[in-house]
């Protein structure tokens, strides 16, 4: 039996005071297809802090139904600028790529290295794609990584799922691994169930979150969430949001702003099989806050990838079936902090495209990666677009009064600290703070009352625990009565 990533086939407007504005939905700036023949997706992909994209995913190998892994970097109108495969005879892919703080990448996925035995599979490269190192870890008949982030202390930590033990169905798998590739410490999530674990998030306190699914059998569940103490090496502590009438699975996740966690997916009724994408939030704690459903009724829909946009809201990246035709295309859902739409876009309308990972960029726009099926076949290309700028919330935050309200001074990139100087019209509140580019709160600049006229604060590149961010793009969001500002700064390590 081949197996394939399961990520692919998975399934009122903010406080006045923020200066929030309902607006239209994106443009579409391109659209980039890749490969003609065999097995081929893009899984993950992210912009990368010296400008355009990186892709990880699947590429036709020997066999062409049995994919290699691959790594594509993209400049910022999706041409190639250099690809790279790896892979033996038979099923390999990349199911997640992070550019790390050191410029290179780091990949993670699996290997299949004898019929239905699949082992974890990890490459370091450079920042052009070169081999650094490679690692393979088997634990069992079969391990999976989903996905990978990178932790202020250059060790990464990585999700996915296998086999604990021969009497436990699969189990989400949480490692953590060292710089040069070594394992530092796996640990087992194990419930009554068949569990994954499929993307996972750093959070506020510096530990992560993976959200995924459990079932009884084979068959998806519940929407399953797990917080992981970082130092302790053990869970903190596991949710599960049962109904009895849908099956769900949570496919992607990211911290709120307000400390809490958002997790998307698709929601599958038990009786009708219509499918709704979802958006859920949860407290700190992972406590149920609300849940939203998007599309249509009559169709079926999930959402694979959400992030925390600048504005204090969601955009989530997901697939839309037209029951008519059998098709499948690209869906975009915009929402305010509460989970209320703002817009949806649908992309294509025709063929069979499949989103399979979203990422926020640093014009305010979005850019994707999945896979269109050609024709008929089985044959599927690499797909990628790029919605542009998303001015829901973020024109509001241009407007000028007397003079700018947010400003960003000196060099650019940035390297040791940013100095940021705000602009009061008259006294009165302020909240001045940074955001990274998945729109996680990084840290509080300031807060509080302030007198008419320029005010100047210097960010010094760490999170409130003192550790030194990575390299990437953050956004400085000022806030004051009535009105809100947003302006980047690029730091480079």
């Amino acid at each position: 039996m081949k197996h394939v990533i399961p990520a692919m086939f998975l399934m009122s407007a903010l406080m006045a005071g923020a200066g929030y504005v309902l607006a239209g939905e994106p443009p579409l700036d391109w659209v980039k297809e890749y490969g003609d023949s065999g097995r081929n997706a893009g899984l993950w992909i992210e912009e990368c802090t010296t400008g355009g994209y990186v892709v990880s995913g699947m590429w036709r190998g020997i066999d062409p139904y049995q994919p290699d892994g691959l790594i594509m970097r993209l400049d910022e109108d999706g041409d190639t600028l250099w690809t790279r495969t790896w892979g033996g005879p038979l099923d390999d892919a990349f199911s997640c790529v992070r550019e790390t703080s050191d410029k290179g990448f780091i990949l993670a996925g699996y290997t299949e290295t004898a019929p239905d035995t699949f082992d974890i599979w990890l490459v370091k490269t450079d920042a052009y794609g070169d081999t650094l190192w490679t690692s393979q870890f088997d634990f069992g008949p079969w391990e999976f990584l989903l996905n990978i982030v990178e932790m202020p202390n250059g060790k990464f930590v990585a999700c996915g799922y296998g086999v604990a033990s021969p009497a436990h169905d699969n189990d989400v798998l949480v490692m953590m691994i060292n710089e040069d590739g070594s394992g530092a410490w796996k640990l087992w999530v194990e419930k009554t169930g068949y569990e994954r674990g499929i993307e996972v998030c750093r959070t506020y306190d510096g530990n992560v979150a993976v959200a995924g699914y459990t079932a009884v059998g084979s068959d998806p569940g519940d929407v399953f969430l797990v917080k992981v103490d970082i130092a302790g090496r053990d869970t903190m502590w596991t949710r599960t949001f049962p109904d009895t009438t849908t099956k769900q699975i949570a496919s992607g996740i990211c911290e709120a702003h307000d400390g809490g966690l958002a997790l998307c997916g698709g929601s599958t009724d038990v009786t009708t099989y219509i499918g709704s994408g979802f958006l859920l939030k949860t407290d700190d704690d992972g406590y149920f806050d609300w849940m939203e459903m998007y599309g249509d009724t009559s169709e079926y829909q999930y959402m694979a990838s959400v992030v925390a946009t600048p504005d204090m809201g969601f955009a989530l990246g997901g697939r839309r079936d037209t029951s008519a035709t059998y098709e499948y295309d690209f869906y975009f859902v915009k929402t305010d902090a509460f989970g209320n739409t703002l817009w949806t876009k649908t992309l294509f309308e025709r063929d069979k495209q499949t989103l399979i990972c979203m990422t926020m960029t640093g014009d305010y726009g979005y850019a994707s990666c999945g896979e269109q099926r050609i024709g008929t076949s089985s044959d599927r290309t690499v797909w990628l677009t790029k919605l542009g700028e998303d001015d829901a919330g973020v024109d509001v935050g241009r407007e000028e009064v007397e003079s700018p309200l947010l400003t960003i001074d000196g060099m650019r990139p940035f390297t040791e600290s940013v100095r940021i100087v705000y602009n009061m019209p008259a006294a009165g509140h302020i909240r001045l703070a940074v955001f990274d580019v998945s729109g996680r709160h990084v840290a509080t600049l300031a807060e509080g009352r302030r007198q008419a006229g320029a005010h100047n604060v210097t960010w010094d590149c760490r999170n409130p625990r003192g550790e030194r961010v990575t390299s990437g793009m953050y956004f400085m969001k000022c806030e004051i009565p009535g009105r809100s500002a947003v302006e980047k700064a690029l730091v480079i390590r």
